[in-house]
């Protein structure tokens, strides 16, 4: 969770215009929705424009409508993007944003005849009152890609990619009990010297008895004998299903307590951060990737509302699991070795607007304590 932006090199001034157009933005929401995708597909992407209001906008997209292209010979520099999507007129649409413009095309044909298969079946879309190609004055593709777990320059990887097959076996393991639980896992009883009568009707035996929970069997043949097989052992099913998720566990660095809960005891505090550790320096490996996306994000959006430009540093919610002593605790304790107040109330989950309305609050009530000092020495004097 993105808790604010703080100015490395710059005005001050500009983290609380940043964060304005976050909020403005709503994406205390849609950056979640944007980490989700990233995670989920192995890529995500946010396209930042003016509206037609010119209000700067944030836009994420869908990850299997837009595909970015970089330069193989300084990886990590955008060359050009582009959005394909399916309109509501039945007609494929093409954006393609380069650092000076952005071109928009149009499908010949309706979408019956499939994705076009080369560029000669789109031709230009000139909106009304739009200039074709639409200038863009920012000098940067406004696309930006969030790859997760990326190399340099390369698309990112989904989180899911080593789940999957073990969910499938995971999903194959559950369906064979219920398989089992329907056939064998009753009693399955037998009778052996019994003459079944034959419907003349049909031709097909008859059942020796009317089922019933307040039934009794009874024959006349002293030989006959009753007996049952003994049920299938379900437990091997659950034996099974249990590695799998263990093994899920493993392949994508979840503690093993989220899929497994404990059938005891829960682990000791130390434990569990000791069994969490793996998992939350994935995280944190997360947050510092998409932290260089976010503030490119931030500082087009700025130059986009005309803002001073500054080099911004993302701030992030403390993944790490701690009780609110804990939080004071640590926090008392950088405060006496010099961190500033505004940084510790940054990292205990406050934001921007927060942290200035509670240093207004402060500098009110010390105001207040002040005039009440005066008016009680001048009071005595």
């Amino acid at each position: 969770i993105v808790t604010g932006f703080t100015v490395e090199q710059g005005p001050e001034s500009v983290a609380k215009d940043a964060w304005t157009i976050w909020t403005a933005n709503r994406m205390d929401q849609r950056a979640g929705e944007v980490h989700r995708e990233a995670l989920i597909s192995g890529d995500a992407y946010a396209i930042v424009w003016p509206d037609a209001e010119g209000n700067v906008t944030i836009y994420p997209q869908d990850a299997a409508n837009v595909t970015v292209r970089y330069d193989p010979e300084t990886p990590g520099k955008l060359l050009w993007a582009a959005k394909c999507w399916l309109a509501d007129d039945k007609h494929y649409r093409l954006n393609l944003y380069y650092h000076d413009r952005i071109e928009k095309y149009i499908a010949r044909s309706t979408s019956e005849a499939g994705l076009p298969e080369s560029g000669n079946g789109f031709v230009p879309f000139e909106a009304p009152g739009e200039a074709w190609p639409l200038a863009n004055p920012y000098g940067h593709v406004p696309v930006f890609h969030f790859a997760n777990n990326a190399r340099v320059g390369r698309f990112g990887r989904s989180e899911l990619a080593d789940v999957v097959p073990l969910q499938d076996a995971l999903n194959k393991a559950i369906a064979d009990m219920l398989v089992a639980m329907e056939f064998v896992a009753l009693p399955q009883r037998w009778a052996t010297g019994l003459e079944v009568e034959i419907d003349e009707t049909t031709g097909k035996p008859r059942a020796p008895f009317v089922p019933g929970a307040d039934r009794i069997w009874s024959v006349a043949n002293e030989g006959t004998r009753f007996g049952q097989f003994d049920p299938a052992d379900l437990g091997q099913f659950l034996e099974v299903q249990e590695k799998f998720r263990k093994e899920i566990a493993t392949v994508s660095r979840t503690p093993l307590h989220f899929v497994v809960p404990p059938t005891s005891q829960w682990p000791s505090g130390e434990a569990l951060r000791s069994a969490e550790s793996a998992f939350l320096k994935k995280v944190r490996d997360r947050q510092v990737a998409f932290s260089n996306v976010w503030e490119g994000v931030m500082r087009f959006a700025l130059r986009v509302a005309g803002k001073p430009d500054a080099m911004l540093a993302c701030q992030w919610e403390d993944p790490t699991p701690r009780v609110a002593l804990e939080m004071a605790q640590v926090a008392l304790i950088k405060q006496q070795l010099g961190v500033s107040q505004q940084r510790i109330l940054s990292e205990l989950g406050y934001n921007p607007r927060e942290i200035e309305q509670m240093q207004a609050e402060a500098e009110e009530e010390a105001d207040a304590a002040a005039s009440a000092r005066a008016r009680a020495y001048n009071q005595g004097g």
